[in-house]
C-alpha cells in the first residue's frame, strides 16, 4: 500500500511554501519592493506643479483651513499620492518563469504572455502590460496566479472586487456629499505607495449596471483607454492623475457577461480546470502541507494514494448544488475536515501513528455525492454484447453537469410509403434534431457516390430514436452517429455493438471536435467497448492513460469513417452511378469503372480508402 509520510510532506511544504493570502480589495505589500525613489513620505518638495497649484486653490476656497476638515482631507490626499515613485520590475526572465512554474501547474499561455510582455517592455523602454482578463470556473486559481505574478515581478498589487459596486466607489464621490471620499483607484496608489502597481478588477463579469450612480463598466473602460488614463480624475479631489504606468488585470467566471465594449479591449485568457492528476499533485505539494502546518500535527500520519485519489475525485461535485465544482477550493475544504477528524482521533485514542485509507475517509467523512451519481449513471449505461446490429449504434454523451460519461444507443428505421419525412423520438431537443437532419441531407447530397437510390430517400419516411427516452438530449455531438445509423439501415449493413463514436458532422462531410472526450472515453472503457471513433480535432483531448485501454480511431471526415466501418463498401461514380473498382497502379490507388469503359465525364478517381480526387476524361 503506497502511503504519503507526514515528514516528506512537511519537507515538500518548506520547499514550496507560498505565503500569499486571499484578501481582496486591499493592497498586497512586501517590505522588499525596489523603488526609484526613497521610502520617505512625500513632501511639498516632491509634489508636481499641478498638485501644488491644486492645493493653493483649495486653501483659497476656505477662510479657516483648520476647521474645514473636508478641504484639509483633500489636501492631505493630494500630498499622499506617490507621484514620482515607481516600483522596479524584476526582469530576470529565467527566474520569473521558474517561480511561476513552481507556484502554479499549467496556465502556460498566461505565463508565456506575461514573460513576453516583459521582454517587449525592454525594447520599448517601459513596462506596459496588456489588459489581461483571466476567466474560468471559480477556484481554478485566477486570483492566486495574479498574486504570484506580482510577487515574482516584485510589484505591489491592489485588488478591487467590483461585484455590486457603483462607479463612485471607483472614481470617488464629489466633496459636496457628507460622506464623500476618494475612490479605490487613488486609494490603491496611496496604499501601494507607487504609481505603477498592478490593479486587479476581480469578478468583472459581476459589474453593477445601475445607471443612477454611473455605469461602472464605462468608468473601467475609460481607465483602460490609453488616451484617457493619463488624466484620470478622482471626483473627490478633482485632480488629474496619470495612471498610464499602472497595470490593469481582470478576472471573471463568465466572460459572456462582460460588457462587449469592455471585453473588446481585454486580452481574454481562459484558465481551464485542473485534471484529476494535477489536483492530486497540488494536494500533495500545497494543500495538505499547508494544512498540516496549521494543525501543528506532530504525530506521524500516513495517507494512502488510494485515499488521496478518492478524496480529490469526491470533490468534483458540490454537495449542495450537485453540480461540477472546479478548482481546488472543495479539495481544501475536504482536506481540512479530514485532518480535523484525524487530529481528534489521534488525541482521543493517544495514537502514535494513524494511517488514513479510503475506508477511513468513507467511515469518517462519508460516501461522496459524486460516487452516488456515478453509480446511478453506470446502471444506465449500455454494455457491449458482441453482436452486429443494423440501424443501431452506440452514442456517447456527458450527463450530470459534466460529471460522467454515458454510453447510449441511437436507432434508425425506414417507414415505407412516405415522402422523405423524418420523425424524432426519445426526447431529442433542437441540437440533436439539426444534427440528424444534417446527416440525412449529407446522404441525400451524396447518394450517387454512395450508391443509394433517390427513391429510397424520397418515397420512405425515417424514424430516428434516441434510447433512454426519459433523459433530454441536447447538442450536436452525435452527428456521425445519426449518419452511420441511417446508412446502416438504408444499405442493410450491420455495425458491431462493441464500438461507439462521437463527433459533429458538417454538410461537407467534415467531422469536427466535441467536448467531454475524456469522460466519454472513460464510459466506453467501463462498458467494455473495444473501439471509439473520434474527430481528428479531438486528439489532444484524450488522456494519455486512455490510449492503452481502448482502441481510439481519429477520423477527419465522413467518407473516411464510412470506409473504415464498411471496408467492402461499394462506391459509385458520382456522375454515371456505376460501381467503381479499387486497383493499384504505380504506387497509387485508382478507382476505375467496373466495365473499364470511360464515363462521360470521368475516367477514374484517386484515393486510398474511398474515391476522392477526380481524374477528368475525354468527353
Amino acid at each position: 500500500m503506497s502511503t504519503l509520510n507526514i515528514n516528506d510532506i512537511l519537507k515538500t511544504m518548506h520547499e514550496l511554501k507560498d505565503d500569499d493570502d486571499d484578501s481582496h480589495h486591499e493592497a498586497t505589500l512586501r517590505s522588499n519592493h525596489n523603488f526609484d525613489e526613497d521610502d520617505s513620505d512625500p513632501t511639498s518638495d516632491m509634489l508636481p506643479d499641478a498638485a501644488i497649484k491644486k492645493i493653493a486653490e483649495l486653501q483659497e476656497e476656505t477662510d479657516d483651513l483648520d476647521s474645514d476638515k473636508k478641504v484639509q482631507k483633500q489636501i492631505n490626499i493630494i500630498k499622499k499620492i506617490p507621484y514620482f515613485r515607481y516600483a522596479k520590475h524584476n526582469t530576470d526572465f529565467i527566474n520569473i518563469e521558474q517561480e511561476l512554474n513552481t507556484s502554479h501547474f499549467g496556465m502556460n499561455e498566461t505565463k508565456l504572455l506575461i514573460i513576453e510582455s516583459l521582454q517587449a517592455a525592454l525594447l520599448r523602454g517601459e513596462t506596459k502590460f496588456p489588459y489581461l482578463c483571466l476567466y474560468g470556473s471559480p477556484g481554478v486559481g485566477k486570483t492566486t496566479l495574479l498574486k504570484n505574478v506580482a510577487k515574482v515581478l516584485d510589484v505591489p498589487i491592489y485588488f478591487i472586487n467590483v461585484a455590486g459596486k457603483q462607479a463612485m466607489q471607483i472614481i470617488g464621490c464629489e466633496p459636496t456629499y457628507k460622506s464623500a471620499n476618494i475612490g479605490l483607484i487613488i486609494q490603491g496608489l496611496i496604499e501601494t505607495r507607487c504609481m505603477n502597481p498592478i490593479f486587479v478588477f476581480d469578478e468583472i463579469d459581476k459589474v453593477a449596471s445601475d445607471d443612477r450612480y454611473g455605469c461602472i463598466s464605462d468608468v473601467i473602460l475609460s481607465i483602460c483607454d490609453p488616451a484617457q488614463n493619463t488624466e484620470f480624475k478622482d471626483q473627490f479631489i478633482n485632480f488629474d492623475v496619470d495612471l498610464s504606468k499602472a497595470a490593469f488585470f481582470f478576472t471573471a467566471n463568465n466572460p459572456t457577461k462582460i460588457p462587449e465594449a469592455l471585453r473588446s479591449r481585454l486580452t481574454m485568457i481562459e484558465i481551464k480546470d485542473y485534471s484529476i492528476a494535477e489536483k492530486i499533485a497540488i494536494s500533495k505539494s500545497f494543500i495538505i502541507p499547508q494544512q498540516i502546518e496549521e494543525f501543528k500535527l506532530n504525530s506521524e500520519i500516513e495517507l494512502t494514494e488510494e485515499a488521496l485519489s478518492y478524496l480529490v475525485k469526491s470533490c468534483e461535485i458540490d454537495d449542495v448544488t450537485l453540480t461540477r465544482s472546479g478548482g481546488v477550493r472543495n479539495i481544501t475544504k475536504y482536506c481540512e475536515r479530514m485532518l480535523i477528524k484525524a487530529s481528534v482521533e489521534i488525541n482521543r485514542n493517544k495514537l502514535e501513528k494513524l494511517t488514513i485509507t479510503k475506508d477511513w475517509i468513507v467511515e469518517h467523512i462519508g460516501i461522496s455525492k459524486i460516487e452516488q451519481i456515478r453509480n446511478q449513471i453506470k446502471q444506465k449505461t449500455h454494455k457491449a454484447q458482441n453482436i452486429d446490429r443494423i440501424g443501431t449504434i452506440h452514442s456517447l454523451a456527458v450527463i450530470g453537469d459534466d460529471l460522467s460519461g454515458v454510453v447510449d444507443n441511437v436507432t434508425c428505421r425506414i417507414i415505407p410509403g412516405g415522402n422523405g419525412n423524418i420523425t424524432f423520438t426519445g426526447k431529442m431537443l433542437d441540437g440533436p434534431r439539426d444534427a440528424a437532419l444534417t446527416a440525412y441531407h449529407f446522404i441525400r447530397s451524396n447518394c450517387q457516390l454512395l450508391g443509394i437510390s433517390v427513391e429510397i430517400l424520397t418515397k420512405n419516411d425515417f424514424v430516428i430514436h434516441s434510447h433512454n427516452a426519459a433523459t433530454a438530449k441536447d447538442g450536436t455531438s452525435a452527428g456521425i452517429v445519426y449518419l452511420m445509423a441511417l446508412l446502416s439501415e438504408i444499405t442493410e449493413r450491420p455495425i458491431s455493438d462493441d464500438i461507439a463514436m462521437t463527433g459533429q458532422l458538417d454538410l461537407d462531410g467534415s467531422i469536427t471536435a466535441v467536448g467531454g472526450i475524456d469522460l466519454k472515453v472513460d464510459a466506453s472503457i467501463l462498458s467494455g467497448l473495444s473501439c471509439v471513433y473520434l474527430s481528428t480535432e479531438n486528439i489532444e483531448d484524450v488522456l494519455p492513460e486512455q490510449n492503452s485501454q481502448i482502441n481510439l480511431i481519429f477520423v477527419p471526415n465522413a467518407f473516411e469513417l464510412i470506409s473504415m466501418l464498411f471496408p467492402k463498401y461499394k462506391w459509385h461514380c458520382e456522375n454515371c452511378g456505376e460501381i467503381l473498382i479499387k486497383t493499384r497502379q504505380t504506387n497509387k490507388t485508382i478507382w476505375r469503372h467496373s466495365n473499364d469503359r470511360k464515363c462521360t465525364w470521368q475516367s477514374s478517381y484517386f484515393g486510398n480508402n474511398y474515391p476522392q480526387h477526380l481524374i477528368k476524361g475525354d468527353k
